[in-house]
């Protein structure tokens, strides 16, 4: 444990450097938060509104996803830059709301390829045993980072490699959930038969990487899913790549856990915001709605509509 008593040492110099650019980042991350909840508090009304008669179990996750992860947050961003008594304690409690930000965020998107797929019972076991691999291996970050008090805040002293199972096993889940989604939109708008008909590379690559030709709501979806998949991903790359590096010290190990998590909440909720609203208006136009079908129910697309029209 690093104490104020030598504060001119090299060791303590270079730490107080490190955490002071480890504050700058927390503290710009819970700016982010804030100003996103603030930034969508019109549109979250209006989602609860289109719900209050009755409540949802896919509202309640994006509620309850939006206060934890604004509340771990600015608690991880307290225990950095606040002289708490206990910072294994502090942690560790702290630690209980990123596990209910993972396991919320992560159920918005198996209400969503639930959705897609009409509930079928096979997607359902399948993703619904994923979303379980999520939540149990969130339980790994509280537990794998040891924590010490330096002069003026906690700090974490040794980061155990298994703390970056969580980004792997969400990564996993997000490529499941994203390629699923996907291939039942191409599969509802155009059909495969479209794509044995016609060899044309491009217009094919036109097809999957752009949607070109989706009705406007499957285009919607489809685009939405294509934006967070790219940008979570990256990022969670790069949070895996630094908790496994030896050479980096250990406070410096975790340090885009919060950016990360906070990234991936505000994208979620930006797709959910998105397909929940844009649902809403495609049956009727002028908002605010009362009694609007859900997302869960089938989404006609193109070539149901075709099909009718044979």
């Amino acid at each position: 444990m690093l104490q104020a008593s030598e504060p001119n040492s090299p060791a303590l110099l270079s730490l107080n450097r490190d955490l002071r650019t480890e504050r700058l980042i927390y503290a710009g991350t819970l700016s982010v938060c804030i100003w996103d909840i603030l930034h969508s508090l019109r549109e979250d009304y209006t989602i609860v509104a289109l719900n209050r008669n009755n409540f949802r179990s896919h509202t309640a996750a994006y509620v309850v996803s939006r206060i934890s992860t604004l509340t771990y947050v600015l608690g991880f961003t307290l225990f950095n830059t606040y002289p708490l008594n206990n910072c294994n304690t502090t942690h560790i409690v702290f630690g209980v709301f990123f596990i209910v930000s993972c396991g919320a965020t992560s159920l918005l998107f198996f209400h969503r390829v639930r959705g897609v797929w009409r509930n079928r019972p096979l997607i359902t076991y399948i993703f619904g045993f994923l979303w379980l691999c999520v939540l149990g291996s969130a339980t790994l970050v509280p537990i794998g980072i040891d924590t010490t008090k330096v002069p003026y805040a906690c700090a974490a002293y040794k980061v155990h490699s298994y703390v970056s199972t969580p980004g792997v096993v969400i990564s996993v889940y997000d490529t499941a959930v994203f390629l699923a989604i996907s291939y039942r939109l191409l599969w509802d708008s155009f059909g495969f038969s479209t794509l044995d008909r016609d060899s044309d590379f491009k217009k094919i690559a036109l097809l999957i990487f752009r949607g070109t030709g989706m009705h406007n709501l499957s285009l919607s979806l489809f685009k939405d899913g294509q934006k967070y998949y790219m940008i979570t991903i990256l990022l969670s790359a790069a949070a895996f790549v630094m908790v496994l590096i030896p050479g980096i010290p250990a406070h410096f190990r975790n340090i885009l856990a919060l950016p990360n998590m906070a990234l991936n909440n505000i994208m979620a909720a930006r797709v959910y915001r998105n397909a929940k609203l844009r649902y809403a208006r495609s049956w009727q136009p002028s908002l605010p709605l009362l009694n609007t079908p859900e997302i869960e129910h089938p989404l006609t697309t193109d070539l149901a509509a075709r099909n009718r029209n044979i």
